[in-house]
């Protein structure tokens, strides 16, 4: 090969190089674009036991006609959070109702397992992200449901509670710590507020169960973080008080039906008197 073939062929590579790390970036633009609601929850499984998938009109999630959709994503991490939250804020939303939990603990089986100390969390995050969002931008193009996200409503909503002992010894205590990466959500928040996108935290309620394996102190504790968190970052925080009755939840902390219609009826009569 001469001197310049072999410059044209490097120059080809390059070039094909940069196309296939820039398309999956430009799908993953589009696909978020293909999903917009003036009302966006985001959060993990909880949210989607307490909140459907996606609503307008009468079964507006705030109960005032606008359409929303719903990102639920099984044990969602801090990070995944944040990703959701910045592709949801680039949407122009009108509010965007963002579950506090991932912000504030992890369980028992993972509080060890992802440290949020030192830059590989902040790496590895950024990763992960990026992977995400190239997955859904083909996952939606497709007409498949996100990647490890709900795309309905759980096969058990309609279940009467179960405790399983393995799960409860698996996941509890809980250990509650500081938001991994502050800065980054302050930087999100304050991104919402210039464009007029209202961000409210969600504190999701847990049933008496799990109260009692929290304990009492535990279980204020979380509360008091989450209001504080809301606070200092200058948001609103819902979190209904109940009372709430075990037979309103599938296990210690996901709703079933009856659950999910007592949280949105809370939720909607908060909106109407909030300011």
């Amino acid at each position: 090969m001469t001197p310049r073939r072999l410059l044209i062929a490097w120059l080809a590579a390059v070039a094909l190089l940069a196309m296939l790390s820039v398309w999956p970036a430009v799908l993953a633009d589009r696909a978020a674009r293909a999903q917009r609601s003036p009302v966006v929850a985001i959060g993990s499984s909880l949210l989607a036991y307490a909140i459907p998938v996606a609503g307008q009109g009468p079964t507006s999630l705030l109960g005032d006609g606008r359409s929303h959709h719903r990102i639920a994503v099984r044990r969602i991490t801090e990070a995944e959070l944040l990703s959701r939250l910045a592709v949801a804020i680039e949407q122009r939303p009108a509010v965007v109702l963002l579950e506090a939990n991932p912000l504030l603990f992890d369980f028992a089986d993972e509080a060890h397992r992802r440290p949020c100390d030192g830059w590989p969390y902040r790496v590895q995050g950024a990763l992960a992200a990026g992977q995400r969002q190239v997955a859904d931008a083909y996952r939606r193009l497709a007409g498949r449901p996100l990647m490890f996200a709900y795309s309905g409503d759980p096969s058990n909503l309609a279940a009467a509670q179960f405790i399983g002992a393995a799960e409860i010894a698996r996941r509890y205590p809980i250990v509650l710590r500081a938001p991994c990466d502050e800065p980054r959500l302050r930087a999100l928040l304050a991104r919402a507020r210039a464009q007029a996108t209202r961000v409210v935290l969600l504190l999701p309620p847990r049933s008496p169960v799990a109260d009692r394996l929290l304990g009492a102190a535990v279980t204020r504790d979380l509360r008091r973080r989450a209001e504080l968190l809301a606070s200092r970052l200058h948001v609103e925080l819902f979190a209904p008080p109940g009372p709430w009755r075990n037979g309103e939840f599938v296990d210690a902390a996901h709703l079933n039906r009856v659950g999910r219609a007592h949280f949105l009826a809370d939720l909607q009569r908060w909106w109407a008197a909030a300011p």
